[in-house]
């Protein structure tokens, strides 16, 4: 005599393989917003590339305060 089969004995793969699905079809597609790149950015960017030492040394004296300013408060803790 052959078991019918247990039709309400799901395993692991075909629950995943239900919430997979139900998420599928509840799920509405919006497409990502595109970006632009305004002329800013394309100046900066093509300066960045053009002079990299020049930009990084107007940056370089306010990054090593702040990296002082954050060393003496660690050590005065």
């Amino acid at each position: 005599m052959s078991k019918p089969p247990d039709v309400f004995n799901k395993n692991q793969r075909h629950k995943f393989d239900e919430r997979y699905l139900e998420k599928c079809y509840s799920y509405s597609y919006t497409p990502p917003k595109k970006r632009y790149w305004n002329i800013w950015r394309v100046v900066f960017t093509g300066w960045l590339i053009r002079y990299p030492g020049k930009i990084f040394n107007i940056f370089r004296f306010p990054l090593f305060v702040l990296i002082g300013a954050i060393v003496v408060v660690l050590c005065n803790i």
